[in-house]
């Protein structure tokens, strides 16, 4: 399944699977990224010296035994913090023993800065933002983890879960409550909502399509500054994270896999060509700017660069976007850590037709007060 909807890597979170598995990896070609398995499922548990010296032998014995598998390429040390302690001890012990893998130290949240070869982040956001990757000049910056849309299939699925509703808003933007959306998929369809950006967005089955196509075509578009990968969340539904391409009893793929192939396709294409078609001011602030184009483009893409000075960083409603006074995009984030993050969101075939050649104007309103460094803004046509 996850070579014909056109994947060539798979992340092993947190366990470690039948050796028959990773022989079928082998065979197939398909590259394993292997979690080291967590020493404790809690952010704030301690790790005492002996645990983590029974952890570190177990962790031994789990590359011994995966040691002849060619396609087990990465290695990640700590994933969300889970049991994380002693980091960059650690994570130099795991690089000696694996000399000849790539090493991620953290899977989202508590990096290290410039530590092992990968940083790593979290992202459930639709249209996910990465790591300035010019500030990462010895590291490869990746999506760990991202994705995550709530597509219930009652009949397939562990626990049933509500049919997903549309909201009442006649636009048919999801209200606040439904922006911030957990492992089971429970708040209001996202399905005619293409303006705001949202944290594991609900869809119906045939509502799914055209936005995973569209949080596609944004990693896409970010390979331009440097992505270098993406998992998404997840190959399966998990009992009550019913957030997987496939239901949990492995019977219905919630887009059919021809129509994934082709959607994922796009990734193996190279980033595209731009060319800018306006800048607004830097700087936090309110603003408006005029611009003048000659030529409709076909697509077009808007950039947004955020910079936060605080550790823990989330909001949504803060940054509103309007083309020719008309709102095309509602922000929505959350940083773990202090740094300039990039996201690019391919405008809507319907926004896109606001640019025919003449004059236009690109409007930014700002929260005052949210714990934004830095804003830089951009409109593109994408070749």
């Amino acid at each position: 399944y996850l070579k014909d909807i056109g994947c060539n890597m798979v992340r092993l979170h947190i366990k470690r699977n039948p050796s028959r598995w990773y022989y079928n990896c082998d065979r197939l070609g398909l590259l394993v990224w292997q979690d080291f398995i967590c020493n404790k499922n809690g952010r704030k548990l301690a790790v005492k010296a002996g645990e983590s010296e029974r952890w570190k032998n177990e962790q031994v014995m789990l590359i011994d035994s995966l040691n002849n598998h060619p396609s087990v390429v990465k290695w990640i040390v700590f994933n969300e913090a889970w049991g994380q302690h002693d980091t960059e001890n650690i994570v130099k012990w795991a690089q000696e023993l694996l000399p000849n893998h790539i090493v991620s130290a953290a899977s989202g949240w508590n990096d290290v800065d410039g530590l092992a070869q990968i940083r790593d982040l979290h992202d459930y956001e639709r249209f996910p933002s990465m790591t300035r990757p010019d500030l990462e000049p010895h590291r490869a910056v990746v999506l760990g983890e991202t994705g995550g849309f709530g597509v219930p299939v009652n009949g397939n699925n562990w626990l049933p879960m509500p049919e997903p509703k549309l909201p009442d808003n006649p636009d048919g933007r999801v209200t606040a409550k439904d922006r911030q959306g957990g492992m089971n998929p429970v708040n209001a369809s996202a399905d005619n909502d293409y303006i705001s950006d949202i944290k594991r967005p609900v869809y119906s089955v045939p509502g799914m399509i055209p936005h995973y196509e569209r949080y596609v075509q944004t990693l896409w578009l970010e390979q331009s500054f440097g992505l270098s990968g993406a998992v998404y969340t997840q190959f399966t539904d998990m009992r009550h994270e019913q957030n997987g391409w496939l239901t949990f009893d492995r019977k219905v793929s919630k887009i059919p896999v021809s129509t994934m192939h082709k959607i994922h396709g796009l990734l193996y294409t190279p980033p595209p060509k731009r060319e800018r078609l306006v800048a607004a001011p830097s700087g936090f602030a309110n603003s408006t700017t005029t611009f003048n184009i000659k030529k409709a483009p076909k697509r077009a893409a808007l950039n947004i660069e955020l910079a936060t000075e605080d550790p823990d960083v989330q909001g949504l409603g803060f940054l509103m976007i309007y083309l020719d006074n008309k709102l095309i995009f509602d922000d929505k984030m959350r940083h773990k850590k202090p740094e300039s993050r990039i996201s690019s969101i391919m405008l809507t075939e319907k926004q896109t037709k606001l640019l025919k050649p003449g004059v236009h104007e690109l409007r930014v309103r700002v929260e005052s007060g949210f714990p934004v460094a830095m804003l830089e803004l951009s409109l593109d046509a994408v070749k």
